[in-house]
């Protein structure tokens, strides 16, 4: 199994944001959020968002990102100057923003941390899936970009390497499908799951 940058940097900040809107209106701005490690690809339709905005987002749903949730900018700039470039202001601001944030990082899936962030490949890789099923990385070539796109790639059974393929357009874009996958896998207070079996229009409807 290739080896996962951040494999030794995965401890979290305790102290989460508290969400302040009310779970029906959480479950309808999450609507749509599908399972699996492809499933919150953004539709190339999709009108484009800044990190901002998605931040916004993330706060809409996850309550304010206070000092708890910041993580250091001197923790950043090591992690740059270890590397020798800058991160994409998207990234930066995301880290700056969020970094600290528990539930959003680590409910499931994880960030990896300044200290752990590295290149696996041609792919600076600052996300990983719970069980190293996959990570999610920019190439070398596209962190000039202020929002650039983020690639994924899957764990392939007895292959070395990481092979990366395009899912989304930007930092921002997978930002937002992040925090809405974290938050149905534990990241808010309350989670529901049924069983909706096909053609069970009663169940169905209670899936809806």
């Amino acid at each position: 199994k290739p080896a996962l940058p951040g494999d030794q940097n995965c401890q979290w900040r305790s102290g989460s944001s508290t969400a302040t809107k009310s779970h029906r209106t959480q479950l309808r701005d999450l609507e749509g959020a599908r399972e699996g490690p492809r499933s919150a690809t953004v539709s190339r339709d999709t009108p484009r968002v800044s990190i901002d905005g998605a931040i916004d987002w993330l706060e809409a749903i996850y309550g304010h990102f206070g000092r708890e949730a910041a993580m250091p900018v001197s923790e950043i700039a090591a992690a740059e100057e270890r590397l020798g470039l800058s991160f994409p202001r998207a990234l930066s601001l995301y880290y700056r923003r969020t970094g600290g944030a528990g539930a959003l990082h680590s409910a499931h899936n994880r960030l990896v941390l300044p200290g752990g962030i590295d290149f696996a490949g041609d792919h600076l890789v600052f996300y990983e899936e719970n069980q190293g099923v996959c990570v999610w990385g920019i190439a070398r070539d596209r962190l000039v970009d202020d929002d650039p796109p983020v690639d994924q790639a899957p764990y392939v059974d007895g292959v070395n390497t990481w092979t990366f393929y395009p899912e989304f357009r930007s930092v921002s874009e997978f930002a937002r499908a992040q925090g809405a996958w974290q938050a149905v896998q534990g990241a808010l207070p309350y989670v529901g799951v049924v069983d909706a079996p096909p053609g069970n229009p009663s169940a169905e409807a209670t899936a809806r």
